[in-house]
């Protein structure tokens, strides 16, 4: 009985953090994309992540949320499956794509503001472009391993990997934990504290105006990209460890209740990067709340017509002697 309430509580939270993931994703990605002035290369950098975010949501789903709707074939229509749907093979592709930007953006901050004149780390959009490209393909061929030896496991009622041998998927789930995690991880660290001992030693002596704002600016974006890193550290660390302890002890196996919980963190935190995001600048912060005022009023007018004012301007609203009453 305890077990049924788990997974109860389990399959709400993955619905609830994957309907805030697609919206919120959702919405960052048109805010951007729609309006030419937030097309900046920092900004493209965020649909990427958003990108990356909405595919660990997406290929997170089949399993965690509709798995109890329908019977997973076995033979090879189930072998299909795992390979590409429902063996979160894809979602890991997700989160590789993800450290890959926060690493690049990491990098891009030291340049901008331990070395500002250099041209070498500013971001151009061809750069960007080349950076988004890789972290895919990058994304792509790491995880091509995974989804060569996954199959349905009767017995399991899971996915699991069906390794040539024991060794293999040793090396394999090490080589995930320092290149997807430690290694990134200890880079971002050691650039994010030269930065804030070169922006606050910095902030200090300033006294110009227009550096002031400039400083403030750079000082709000390092605190943005700090927390967005602090938290994909967190949330990413219990099922980045429990696939390398997994290789090792045979009792921790896929499907367990430890592992839904270390696939409901990476989900969560694709739920709420979107809402670090809008925090970046009040630019975008105010577009993104347009966009969502706009959608809401597109919903309301579908459902009640008579509501169709709230998303007129105020000046078509009313005849023309409330219009004069207002005026005067």
């Amino acid at each position: 009985m305890r077990e049924s309430h788990s997974d109860t509580a389990l399959n709400v939270l993955f619905s609830a953090s994957f309907a805030l993931n697609i919206a919120g994703n959702s919405i960052i990605c048109y805010t951007i994309l729609h309006k030419r002035s937030l097309r900046t290369t920092m900004n493209i950098l965020f649909v990427n992540l958003s990108i990356a975010d909405m595919t660990v949501g997406l290929f997170m789903s089949p399993w965690f949320i509709f798995i109890k709707l329908f019977q997973h074939p076995t033979g090879n229509p189930g072998l299909m499956l795992c390979t590409f749907l429902t063996g979160q093979t894809l979602m890991l592709c997700g989160g590789v794509v993800s450290f890959c930007t926060l690493l690049s953006i990491s990098i891009e901050r030291y340049y901008a503001i331990i070395h500002p004149h250099s041209y070498k780390g500013r971001l151009s959009t061809r750069k960007v472009r080349i950076i988004i490209i890789l972290s895919w393909v990058f994304g792509i061929l790491w995880v091509v391993p995974q989804m060569l030896t996954r199959k349905y496991s009767e017995e399991k009622q899971f996915c699991v990997g069906d390794w040539p041998k024991r060794w293999h998927v040793i090396a394999y789930s090490i080589c995930w934990l320092l290149i997807a995690f430690v290694i990134p991880v200890c880079i971002m660290a050691a650039i994010y504290l030269r930065i804030i001992n070169a922006l606050w030693r910095t902030g200090n002596k300033t006294v110009n105006i227009c550096q002031r704002v400039r400083m403030r600016s750079r000082k709000r974006l390092t605190k943005i990209m700090i927390a967005i890193t602090i938290i994909y550290c967190c949330c990413w660390a219990p099922v980045t460890i429990f696939y390398c302890v997994s290789s090792f002890v045979s009792t921790m196996q896929a499907g367990s209740l430890w592992h839904k919980v270390g696939i409901l963190m990476v989900t969560l935190n694709s739920s709420i990067n979107p809402v670090l995001y809008s925090y970046q600048s009040n630019q975008l912060k105010i577009h993104i709340k347009k966009t969502m005022k706009n959608l809401l009023c597109c919903f309301i007018k579908r459902g009640r017509v008579d509501v169709v004012r709230e998303c007129q301007p105020r000046a078509f609203v009313g005849n023309n002697s409330t219009l004069t009453t207002r005026l005067t």
